[in-house]
């Protein structure tokens, strides 16, 4: 009885393997495909708002500092600068022109001045059209949030109007 038992259980094992294998497709040939992928480097900035408003509330309320005839208006909402990227990279700040215009009225660039907010104890920087460097971020494949600050300096004898300037955000890749 053991051999018929063990003749069984190889016969259907037999059957088994017969029945699956007869179900199953044969493989009659293969190809392989080599998969690249050729990723630059990349990196973007997106700021938080559209324009930088110092309002006539924000200015009257700071003019009660006024001291000989120069006050400063600080904004009161800091601005988001938000950088994706896979590389390292300087971040800059720079004005696209030598004052902010009313028509033919200017107030000089330079009385708008930035700090980044993380560093509360920075001290303030004065805009120009040369690029200033804000920060430099080594790390790569990051994606940061960095907080600047804004304050305007105001003459009292300022002539009335809606003055705007435009503010460039550079990002430049590490050497």
């Amino acid at each position: 009885m053991g051999k018929i038992f063990w003749i069984g259980i190889v016969v259907s094992l037999l059957l088994v393997t017969a029945v699956v294998s007869a179900g199953s497709p044969e493989t009659l040939a293969t190809a392989n495909l080599e998969v690249k992928a050729n990723i630059p480097a990349m990196i973007v900035i997106d700021l938080d708002a559209e324009e930088l408003v110092f309002t006539n509330e924000m200015i009257l309320a700071a003019m009660a500092d006024e001291e000989d005839g120069q006050f400063y208006v600080d904004h009161d909402t800091p601005l988001t600068v938000n950088v994706k990227g896979n590389i390292g990279y300087h971040l800059e700040i720079s004005a696209e022109g030598e004052d902010l215009l009313d028509g033919a009225q200017g107030i000089p660039m330079d009385r708008l001045s930035w700090r980044h907010e993380q560093e509360l104890s920075s001290s303030w920087t004065d805009l120009s059209i040369e690029d200033e460097l804000v920060l430099t971020q080594n790390t790569a494949g990051t994606i940061k949030q960095y907080e600047l600050d804004f304050r305007l300096l105001v003459d009292i004898t300022d002539p009335i109007g809606e003055y705007e300037g435009t503010l460039v955000f550079t990002l430049s890749a590490l050497d």
